[in-house]
């Protein structure tokens, strides 16, 4: 690979066992200027700078993901709505945001109440977007819609755990419909 690493700064969020492959997957293949490493454990992070693995470590997450282009929780799947909500406000407008859970239906349900926070008051006069004006002129019933997507989220939550297939897709499509709500008025086309 030559040329512009297609990232500028990577964070990991969560140095154990995958989060430590990617950190040395992306030292092998350049396709980070930076890798971060954040980790709650002092001792994990004094463990990445003696291995060499990224090019900065630390215990501060919003710290980790300043101005990061693309951050990955490597964390158990449980603890993906704390790391959504400590790493949230920090994020750079565009900055993509994964994970390496094995199961999506937990953490679309721990994520789910943070989305209302990126439209907050003066978020319209931010970075560009597509959101409509009405967001902000309409606030009670975006937040509304919201509160509903919310809803059927963590219904999805529980019901990937339990539930028949054919009910899971039922609530799926639920979950689906209360997402597109909010994109059919307050999302330009």
């Amino acid at each position: 690979m030559s040329g512009e690493p297609l990232f500028g700064k990577v964070t990991l969020i969560g140095i154990g066992l995958i989060g430590s492959s990617i950190a040395r997957a992306l030292r092998q293949v350049p396709l980070a200027g930076t890798v971060v490493a954040g980790d709650r454990s002092e001792a994990v992070v004094a463990r990445v700078r003696e291995l060499g693995i990224a090019d900065e470590a630390t215990t501060d997450m919003a710290a980790a993901v300043k101005d990061a282009d693309l951050v990955i929780a490597c964390v158990p799947v449980g603890a993906m709505g704390a790391v959504a909500e400590a790493i949230g406000p920090h994020l750079k407008p565009g900055a993509i945001v994964s994970d390496v859970g094995s199961t999506k239906g937990s953490i679309v349900a721990q994520m789910a109440p943070l989305a209302h926070e990126g439209f907050g008051a003066g978020t319209d006069k931010g970075a560009p977007t597509k959101a409509k004006a009405e967001i902000w002129t309409n606030a009670a019933d975006f937040k509304a819609k919201m509160d509903k997507m919310v809803t059927e989220t963590g219904k999805l939550g529980q019901m990937a755990r339990t539930a028949s297939l054919d009910d899971l897709k039922k609530q799926f499509g639920a979950t689906g419909a209360s997402c597109k709500a909010c994109h059919d008025d307050y999302r330009a086309k």
